[in-house]
């Protein structure tokens, strides 16, 4: 009898270590947190943004519209095959390393470090010179940002160019379980270097950062905690494991039981 009640308390003690070494704690997950020592408030003014600056290696679409057909179809030249290159079935430019681009009539442009905007009202100057009435449209192919983790990768295409960063991770199925929110990475492209920042992303702060709003051909990387042997975070699943648990050192302790019967006999 001492031995049972001895297994019994060795399984049990088991089991309690299991569910609190195994659970993810709420804190490491959630977002929008608020330190202690600062003070709750409802209303948070996001760091200005500022417009997408455009880099060598950026395709941009251009749509030129004017009162000829034939200046039309000479100024939207059609890509007779499908790829990165196309967007509604039109030619794309891209940003050469000198920071410029090729476009008809005008000739080179220098465009590198321009936002969409600028580019387009540059573009319909240049071509009024040879048009009385033109009209220009600009957009970025290239819109997009990747998410980069242990369990998974993904590349998303920005339905526009003010994307946050909750956004994003919503447009992206969010992060694994056991994501690592406290230490997330940002690859980022600015000018010629690439530059690496880390942030906590479960704090609320993260607003008012440089971090809430993703750019174009951003990574999102995001690393798992360490030493999580066992994964279990929800009550079905701890419930399973610990019975599980139980249930083994059961079957073992009567396994035990019938071989010293045996040896008895």
């Amino acid at each position: 009898k001492f031995q049972f009640v001895r297994l019994k308390s060795i399984i049990y003690g088991l089991s309690l270590m299991l569910l609190l070494t195994s659970c993810v704690v709420n804190k490491r997950t959630a977002y929008m947190q608020v330190d202690k020592h600062q003070e709750k408030q409802n209303l948070y003014q996001p760091m200005e943004y500022k417009d997408y600056q455009v880099m060598a290696g950026d395709e941009l679409y251009i749509n030129v519209l004017t009162f000829s057909q034939e200046t039309n179809a000479l100024l939207n030249p059609t890509v007779t095959t499908s790829g990165d290159n196309s967007l509604h079935g039109l030619y794309s430019y891209v940003i050469s390393q000198e920071g410029e681009i090729n476009f008809p009539f005008v000739g080179n442009i220098q465009v590198e470090g321009k936002t969409i905007r600028e580019i387009k009202f540059i573009i319909q100057d240049k071509l009024k010179s040879f048009f009385s009435e033109v009209s220009v449209n600009v957009e970025l192919v290239n819109m997009a940002f990747s998410l980069l983790t242990e369990s998974k990768s993904r590349r998303c295409e920005m339905t526009h160019e003010k994307v946050t960063i909750y956004q994003a991770l919503a447009m992206s199925g969010d992060l694994g379980e056991y994501a690592d929110r406290a230490k997330v990475k940002i690859i980022r492209k600015e000018g010629d270097n690439t530059v690496v920042r880390e942030f906590d992303l479960r704090k609320r702060d993260v607003i008012n950062s440089e971090f809430y709003y993703v750019r174009p051909n951003d990574v999102i990387y995001v690393h798992d905690f360490r030493g999580q042997f066992f994964r279990v975070n929800k009550f079905g699943s701890i419930f399973s494991t610990a019975l599980n648990t139980v249930s083994l050192g059961t079957t073992v302790w009567g396994l035990v039981r019938i071989f010293t019967k045996v040896q008895k006999k």
